[in-house]
């Protein structure tokens, strides 16, 4: 006997099967109504091959108003606009095949971004200068797995016009379920297109229309995607053409995003005039000088960390301006007469060849952070795809930890662009894959500078917080392959409940291998410096006192007093004492070098990584 379906009955049987798509089709799902100004997506999908797809489309079909959330080199690629700009974040991979992902974007206005994938670190965009508009128009609702062929221009606002190749169980929009498979929920305005993970899939629903042969296709295989939101780690920089005519003026605006908060930005230079944009402890500096006149022009205020700002510098003859984001013009002068007619061949963004850069800056790092919407004499500027010499670049937002797989359930840390795995004692390695079986006979532990131990006991952190404080140690640096200064300050002691914000103590050497002591006590950071020039070839006894709000900092039996500001005499720091380095949230800062033995905590005796809450890094000495 033979059975016919009615079309209900398959779409009861199938009601509780994921979408399937091809690469050619697409499904369209109603917007909600709240979606105009912000939009929270959920959004769960599979794949069993590496393609760019659009994994969801919503936006006017032929102005520029559009979010669109992609699969783009095996990254997920975020670009929206509420009318004044294009934002977008590379949320890198790789994405991992066969495997049910699940996706969190969260746009606000266009001044507000977050994407999360799966339980990895989410990352978020403070977008401050785009401010005159807020929402996205969507004119037909919200396209699944591809968008239709009648928005114009949507390889450039989604970064691809294939559609995506796989499975989505579960499309959720302003906590609105627009698709759950589990539950049974579908409210797809096109026919249904189901996917069965295990037998071959079942297309119903929406075409796109495919290429025709005349249509050529890029090679496969070739990454041809390149972002626009450049990254840059302290030791990078970009070299291009200097635009014609920029010996008669210059005009640059440029959006960036400060990691850290000192570090090159620009610089250009001829055989008689120098222009350089740099930042130092976070303000924005112009240095432009002609012969040996020079001017040298300070933002009003400082530039705040993981925010996106606008700067804009304008020369012209011997003047020079410069804006930063709301602040006021500010205006500077040189007054040679020599000027001279030179040619200006080349510019650097985010930093400059040792060689070409003056005495003054010869010492400055790189910019450390990401930069987008470059525009230099009327011309907008394509970092990746201008460049003549790129140096150490990435896209912003890359994490060295998605291609970084940290054994034994280690955790892994961005630290300037390098995975780190936190590998607990007793293991070792750089993915944590080994393990120290033998025990330690010198008492003498390594640090490498990216180690640390953490005490989280109450016995240890009773003594942190009371009124009283014997923190003492024998220390040993670690020789340098080179006679030369360190090229970072390291962390040997740390106790704070958020980074700087309120009560904490720090104990750093600096890079003249003296060390430095700050405490705040509640009412500002109290310093004390120790003269002593700690050398690589001796052991030397570190001691930090504290009774009350007498502070004392102790090197070779030399000791070095004061008293910390204002009333309070005790330390309201509850978390944890780190000692060697210190990590706070995911930031790892950068750690000793070198041994220590003989930690004492007024009377409680370290001798062992065991002894403390928690080990990273450490070997023996």
């Amino acid at each position: 006997m033979e059975f016919l379906v009615s079309h209900k009955a398959y779409e009861a049987q199938n009601r509780y099967k994921a979408l399937g798509f091809d690469g050619y089709s697409h499904m369209l799902f109603p917007s909600p109504e709240n979606a105009y100004l912000e939009t929270n997506i959920t959004i769960e999908f599979k794949f069993d091959k590496n393609t760019d797809g659009v994994l969801l489309f919503a936006g006017s079909t032929k102005d520029s108003d559009f979010i669109a959330i992609s699969i783009k080199n095996d990254s997920i690629l975020l670009r929206f606009d509420c009318g004044e700009g294009t934002v977008e974040d590379l949320y890198r991979g790789p994405l991992e095949k066969n495997v049910w992902h699940s996706l969190h974007v969260f746009r606000k206005f266009c001044a507000q971004s977050e994407i999360q994938i799966d339980n990895r670190n989410a990352m978020t965009d403070d977008i401050t200068e785009l401010v005159h508009y807020k929402g996205i128009t969507v004119d037909q609702g919200i396209f699944v797995g591809g968008a239709t062929t009648e928005i114009v221009s949507l390889e450039e606002k989604a970064g691809t016009t294939s559609g995506f190749v796989g499975c989505i169980r579960k499309i959720v929009v302003n906590d609105v379920a627009l698709l759950d498979s589990q539950e049974g929920i579908n409210l797809s305005l096109d026919e249904a297109t189901y996917c069965n993970l295990d037998e071959p899939k079942v297309y119903l629903g929406k075409k796109l229309v495919k290429k025709t042969d005349n249509t050529t296709d890029k090679k496969s295989g070739v990454n041809t995607f390149q972002s626009k939101n450049v990254g840059f780690s302290g030791n990078s920089y970009v070299q291009l053409l200097a635009p014609d005519d920029i010996d008669r003026y210059m005009e640059l605006r440029i959006s960036i995003k400060l990691k850290e908060p000192n570090g090159i930005i620009y610089f250009d230079r001829t055989w008689n005039r120098i222009l350089a944009i740099y930042l130092e402890n976070s303000f924005v500096f112009v240095l432009f000088s002609i012969g040996n006149d020079q001017t040298l022009l300070r933002s009003e205020f400082q530039l705040p960390l993981n925010v996106w700002k606008k700067l804009e510098v304008w020369r012209s003859g011997r003047a020079i301006l410069l804006k930063v984001a709301n602040q006021m013009w500010i205006e500077g002068r040189i007054f040679a007469t020599d000027i001279q007619e030179s040619a200006t061949k080349t510019t650097y963004f985010g930093g400059a060849p040792m060689d070409v850069l003056p005495e003054q800056l010869k010492t400055m790092k790189g910019f450390f952070g990401c930069m987008r919407k470059i525009c230099q004499n009327a011309r907008m500027l394509h970092l990746h795809r201008d460049a003549l010499v790129s140096v150490n670049t990435h896209d912003c937002g890359w994490n060295p930890c998605f291609e970084m797989s940290c054994e034994q359930s280690s955790r892994c840390i961005n630290q300037h662009t390098s995975a780190v795995c936190l590998c607990k004692y007793p293991l070792r390695g750089k993915r944590c894959e080994y393990k120290n079986d033998v025990k330690f006979t010198t008492k003498a532990m390594r640090f490498s500078g990216i180690s640390y131990l953490r005490f989280a006991s109450r016995e240890v952190m009773e003594h942190i917080m009371g009124e009283t404080l014997n923190l003492r140690f024998t220390l040993r640096l670690q020789k340098l392959e080179y006679k030369s200064s360190q090229s970072s300050e390291q962390i040997l002691v740390y106790a704070a409940s958020n980074d700087n914000d309120g009560d904490y103590m720090k104990l750093r050497l600096l890079k003249d291998k003296k060390l430095e002591l700050l405490v705040d006590l509640g009412s500002g950071v109290t310093v004390v410096s120790h003269p002593i020039i700690l050398n690589e070839e001796s052991w030397h006894d570190v001691v930090i006192l504290r009774e009350a709000s007498q502070i004392s900092l102790i090197v070779d039996e030399l000791e070095v007093s004061t008293t910390a500001t204002g009333d309070s005499t005790e330390l309201n720091v509850y978390d944890s004492l780190f000692i060697g380095g210190a990590l706070s949230g995911d930031k790892l800062y950068n750690g000793f070098k070198g041994c220590l033995r003989n930690i004492v905590i007024d009377s409680a005796s370290v001798t062992h990584p065991e002894h403390a809450s928690e080990a990273i890094n450490l070997s023996e000495c």
